[in-house]
């Protein structure tokens, strides 16, 4: 089971003390922010100081798509709220997504109710699926592995999504890490991350401190939208006659 949002009559995230239902549940929320505004906006990103940075606690894993969240502050008012959707095993950045906030409250609160990740939503609504292995998982993994794919792969998987705040320099290391790792084997980010890439800054270096793959190797498990000629064709090309492990995803039994 994903564990992702609040209880409503549970204490509030923001500390308040109250019941979630009665402060933060009634914030009015922010609007989309067009990709032109975006653009004007991270033109220079150091006039719009980091508020906070997150990233879901599935980063402590070593499987599982994470969610990366960069939180800045908007001089004229609000804030930016920036945030890419990571695959640590193969594929990098897989998706992203932006828009204006109201105050801090509002980031912390919709963050853990995940209103500001709508890709994500399949996951915390439960529609994970099963695991297939095809001809090159089987070949190229250990049974070890195979479990444990397999296991986080499962629909009732317990795998945690919750927002878990730390440095700013851990989520650039951990997000850029994820797609220089991508790029060795032939994988771009997705289309959306050259207008979000700026609120990470990678022109600036990083410190590595993140590892990627599955014991140092490439593991593909196949995403509902993905498109796997793609994927697989830019792998010939970028590595000709190499093989990696590849998981099939079959539709939940719960479906």
């Amino acid at each position: 089971m994903i564990r992702t949002k609040p209880d409503s009559y549970g204490f509030c995230p923001c500390g308040s003390g109250k019941k979630y239902k009665f402060c933060c549940r009634k914030i009015p929320r922010s609007g989309p922010l067009l990709r032109e505004e975006l653009a004007r906006l991270l033109f220079d990103p150091s006039r719009l100081p980091v508020v906070s940075s997150w990233l879901t606690a599935s980063y402590k894993e070593r499987m599982g798509l994470v969610m990366a969240v960069v939180v800045r502050s908007i001089p004229e008012g609000g804030f930016l709220v920036a945030s890419a959707l990571v695959d640590r095993l193969f594929l990098g950045v897989k998706d992203c997504h932006w828009e204006r906030a109201a105050s801090p409250a509002d980031v912390r609160c919709r963050l853990v109710d995940f209103e500001m990740m709508p890709f994500i939503k399949p996951w915390i609504e439960g529609k994970g699926a099963h695991a297939s292995f095809g001809p090159t998982g089987e070949l190229l993994l250990t049974d070890e592995e195979r479990a444990e794919i397999e296991e986080k792969s499962d629909v009732d998987a317990d795998i945690d999504m919750t927002p878990v705040e730390v440095t700013y320099e851990e989520v650039r290391s951990f997000v850029l890490g994820a797609v220089a790792y991508a790029r060795e084997f032939g994988q771009s980010p997705h289309p959306d991350w050259e207008a979000v890439a700026p609120a990470f800054e990678p022109d600036r270096p990083f410190e590595p401190t993140f590892s990627y793959g599955l014991n140092g190797k490439p593991l593909y498990i196949q995403g509902p939208n993905d498109d796997v000629n793609l994927i697989m064709g830019n792998l010939r090309t970028s590595k000709p006659g190499s093989e990696i492990p590849f998981v099939r995803q079959l539709p939940s039994l719960s479906e």
